[in-house]
């Protein structure tokens, strides 16, 4: 398995917390966000590229901020640098 940068390990995070925290299974997910169960479960353990649209669609089924979700995927300064609060 390939090593996980720390950016895909917040990516990782963001995208389990969502769902988890609006009481979603990854299979209910999947159909919300109309894809297969596997490629939600890759995207979780690291082994899919979690795009922008992936993020969107998890914002949008989880009804959370989208922003908020892109947010949790950058580093800390990177962020606030980026991003004004």
């Amino acid at each position: 398995m390939t090593e996980i940068t720390p950016e895909q390990a917040r990516a990782i995070a963001a995208i389990k917390a969502a769902p988890e925290k609006a009481g979603l299974t990854q299979r209910e997910l999947s159909r919300m966000i109309s894809n297969s169960h596997s490629v939600v479960q890759k995207m979780e353990d690291g082994t899919q590229h979690v795009r922008v649209i992936h993020l969107t669609a998890i914002a949008s089924a989880t009804k959370t901020d989208p922003i908020k979700l892109y947010r949790a995927t950058l580093p800390f300064k990177e962020c606030h640098d980026a991003i004004p609060l």
